[in-house]
């Protein structure tokens, strides 16, 4: 999408720099040796610079600005990862902005707030929670600015009461993630094991969808929980030791992320027992613990696959094309079985993924 503000810039500039030549050259009448050199390479300097736009796609005036969760979770720099990668490929201007720590709902909103005033084309956004956000994404839709909602979903009726609407929404199904890491976990420990749960924030969107997709999943367990840890390592270490020194015939705990994961399979390893473990996220330090016996399994969601397509879709949005309005990410049950490809292809997923917008984007 061209940008009148920005090709008015190149325009003055290059002008600028014709007056320039002009006033050089102004006291001969024949140019000299270095002036004609100088005129060939101004000449030149337009169709290298058409090469370069050419060969990134075409796009460089398209601005994308992403404001996700914090960036000491690895999960939320994979999808950076992800984000970035797609704007190398596409040649796209891209700015990326974290939550100051995990839960400061306050602190990334003006993150947004921020960065709403600087022009952008279209917005990725992962809210801390549903409603955060609301706000600033109401002044972005009003203002026409299309926004990309990935992976924790905002809420519809909220946004819309502030006057704003998401454009797309890229993601896991959160439900559908538990119940195969249910189904997962029942077949390892067996019908009327006791399994505990572990959820992140309270009332969260994406913890609860993942904590009842689990529980259907692993229907005929009996579950003790769930228990907030507020998606944080260090909580869930204190939960899951509560849990099984409460509940010595506890057979295995499902965290609703793998930074939570962690935490449990620490609480688990001092208690000596062999209690499963399965947490949801697929992040890099989560595989290794797969491969090394600590952990049982987590539900991968491929972040990398979802930053990229959330950065796809802002580009066919601020292009004016037509966004798919939910397009669901890969997720797979990643366990010993598997980890060995799954670290191997990181942070892609093991096998080949379509993406709905690649087709769409006009270089």
């Amino acid at each position: 999408m061209a940008r009148r503000t920005r090709t008015a810039g190149v325009i003055a500039a290059v002008a600028a720099s014709v007056l320039v030549l002009g006033a050089c050259s102004s006291g001969s009448e024949e140019p000299a040796a270095d002036d004609t050199a100088a005129e060939a390479a101004t000449e030149e300097a337009p169709a290298e610079d058409a090469t370069a736009d050419e060969a990134a796609g075409g796009l460089s005036d398209i601005r994308v600005a992403a404001v996700i969760k914090d960036e000491a979770n690895p999960f939320f720099g994979t999808i950076a990862q992800g984000m970035r990668d797609a704007a190398d490929e596409y040649g796209v201007e891209l700015t990326v902005e974290y939550a100051p720590t995990t839960n400061d709902e306050v602190g990334q909103a003006d993150k947004l707030n921020t960065l709403a005033g600087q022009d952008y084309d279209c917005f990725v956004v992962i809210p801390i929670s549903s409603n955060n956000l609301n706000q600033g994404l109401g002044q972005l839709s009003q203002a026409g600015t299309p926004i990309v909602n990935i992976d924790s979903p905002v809420d519809a009726e909220g946004l819309a009461a502030a006057g704003g609407a998401i454009t797309a929404f890229v993601g896991t199904d959160n439900y559908q993630a538990g119940v195969k890491g249910g189904e997962v976990m029942k077949g390892l420990v067996g019908d009327g094991a006791t399994i505990g749960l572990i959820a992140g924030l309270a009332g969260n969107v994406t913890s609860n969808a993942r904590i009842d997709g689990f529980q259907e999943g692993a229907a005929g367990l009996t579950f003790v929980g769930p228990v907030n840890a507020d998606w944080e390592t260090a909580k869930a270490l204190d939960a899951a030791k509560a849990m099984i020194a409460a509940n010595p015939d506890i057979a295995g705990i499902f965290a609703a992320n793998d930074t939570m994961a962690q935490g449990i399979a620490q609480a688990v390893a001092e208690s000596g027992k062999d209690i499963k473990v399965m947490g949801v996220d697929g992040i890099e330090p989560i595989l290794v613990d797969i491969e090394g016996g600590k952990v049982t399994g987590s539900v991968s969601q491929y972040p990398w696959v979802m930053g990229k397509l959330g950065v796809e879709a802002c580009i066919v949005a601020a292009q004016g094309g037509t966004v798919t309005e939910f397009v669901e990410s890969p997720a797979v049950v990643v366990t010993a079985d598997n980890v060995a490809e799954a670290i191997s292809n990181f942070p892609k997923p093991p096998g080949e993924f379509d993406s709905p917008f690649s087709a769409q984007i006009q270089k």
